[in-house]
Formats: structure tokens, C-alpha cells, sequence
């Protein structure tokens, strides 16, 4: 994928995840690391692997695919005969309704 469809699909910029590249600063916020790769479908256990958060100091949260509807999803996004543009359309939907419930958090 180009840096231009990985912010597309993720949201977060390219300047952003290659400095995680780099590990300049650190450890990047889980938040963001969870929207990456939510983004990318990507299980949360592979990126914590690879971050080295494998400890008890920070656990990753539990793989939402015990869910049916999103398991369906997950199909959905997988599936090749599935256009791009459904598959963009079910993205934005899920970040938005993800935005809409973290500002009912916050």
C-alpha cells in the first residue's frame, strides 16, 4: 500500500507511523496503534508483539471478532468481490460511529 492509501484507510498520517518506523519518541499511544490497525485489519496481538508490549504493563484489548456482526464485517472487507467503494463506505462508517462514541466518552 502507498502512504496515501494507509492514511485512507487509517487515518493516521504517514509522518506519524514512520516515525514508528524509526521509534523516534518512544512507544506510540495504543489509541492511535489501534485505530491503525483497525484501519488495516490487523489483530491488535501482531502490533503488540512487535511494539515488544507482550508484558503484563500494558495488555492489548481483546480481539472484537467474537462479535458476529463484526466478524461479517470482517468478511466484508475481506472478500475480493466486494468493490473498493463498499469496502471505503463500511471503513468511514465504522470511524465514525467509533469518533461518535469516544465523544459520548470524553
Amino acid at each position: 500500500m502507498t502512504d496515501t492509501q494507509i492514511k485512507a484507510a487509517t487515518g493516521i498520517p504517514p509522518s506519524t507511523f514512520h516515525r514508528w518506523q524509526t521509534t523516534e519518541g518512544g512507544l506510540p499511544r495504543w489509541e492511535k496503534v489501534a485505530q491503525f490497525c483497525a484501519g488495516l485489519d490487523i489483530p491488535l496481538t501482531a502490533a503488540s508483539a512487535a511494539l515488544g508490549m507482550t508484558d503484563n504493563a500494558r495488555e492489548p484489548e481483546p480481539d472484537p471478532t467474537d462479535d458476529p456482526d463484526l466478524r461479517a464485517l470482517g468478511r466484508r472487507l475481506r472478500d475480493p468481490a466486494v468493490s473498493d467503494t463498499e469496502k471505503q463506505a463500511i471503513r468511514h462508517t465504522i470511524r465514525l460511529l467509533a469518533r461518535s462514541t469516544r465523544s459520548e466518552v470524553d
